[in-house]
C-alpha cells in the first residue's frame, strides 16, 4: 500500500513539473537542444475613467498565460508562460521545445480570462508572439468587470529589453504573433 502511494505522487509530481517553465537565466544558451526562447508582453491597464483605486492595487502583479503544447501524436503538453517581474506590464523570456501551442486562459493579480490564441515556436532561435495588454473596461455587475483584450507588435521595445538582460544570447529575434484561428499562417520575419 505504501509503495503505491509512493509510486502515485512521483508520478503526478513528474507529470506536474513536465510542462512548466520558468524565465530564462543568464546562463542559458541557445542550442541547448531544440529549445527556443519566447519573448513577449503581457499588460494589464485600468480605464481610464475608473474611480476604483483599489483596482490600480489589484492590477499590479504577476501576468501567467496558459498554454498547451500540441504534439505530433495528437496529446497536449500544458506550459505556463509568468512574466519576469510583478508590475502593471511585464516582459517575459521563457524557453519551449518547438511546436503549436494555443493560448487558453490568462491570468494577473486577481483577475482571471479564458483566451483563445495561437502561436508557432521553431526550433533553436528567440522568437516574439506579442504584447498582450487588457484594457479595464469598468464594472459589468457587481463583482465582474469587463475588459477588452488587444494585441500589439511592439517587438523593436521588447527585442532591445531582452538584449540588455541576456547579452549572451545574440540571436536576432523573429515574429511569431499570436493568432486567433489554428490555420493561420506563422510570420518568421525579423
Amino acid at each position: 500500500m505504501m509503495m503505491r502511494w509512493t509510486l502515485s505522487w512521483i508520478v503526478i509530481l513528474l507529470a506536474g513539473c513536465a510542462g512548466h517553465t520558468g524565465t530564462v537565466t543568464s546562463e542559458y544558451r541557445l542550442g541547448d537542444g531544440d529549445t527556443a526562447v519566447v519573448i513577449g508582453r503581457m499588460e494589464a491597464m485600468r480605464a481610464p475613467d475608473s474611480r476604483s483605486v483599489s483596482l490600480t492595487d489589484r492590477l499590479k502583479g504577476r501576468g501567467v498565460l496558459s498554454v498547451m503544447q500540441h504534439a505530433a501524436d495528437g496529446s497536449e503538453v500544458p506550459y505556463a508562460i509568468k512574466t519576469a517581474d510583478e508590475d502593471y506590464g511585464s516582459d517575459f523570456y521563457v524557453a519551449l521545445p518547438p511546436g503549436r501551442y494555443r493560448i487558453i486562459g490568462w491570468q494577473h493579480g486577481e483577475f482571471e480570462a479564458r483566451l483563445n490564441g495561437w502561436f508557432e515556436v521553431p526550433p533553436r532561435g528567440v522568437v516574439y508572439i506579442g504584447t498582450l495588454r487588457w484594457n479595464d473596461r469598468g464594472r459589468d455587475g457587481f463583482l465582474s468587470r469587463r475588459g477588452r483584450w488587444t494585441l500589439h507588435d511592439e517587438l523593436a521595445e521588447v527585442a532591445a529589453r531582452f538584449h540588455e538582460k541576456f547579452p549572451a544570447i545574440g540571436a536576432a529575434v523573429t515574429r511569431s504573433l499570436i493568432t486567433t484561428t489554428a490555420s493561420s499562417g506563422v510570420s518568421a520575419s525579423p
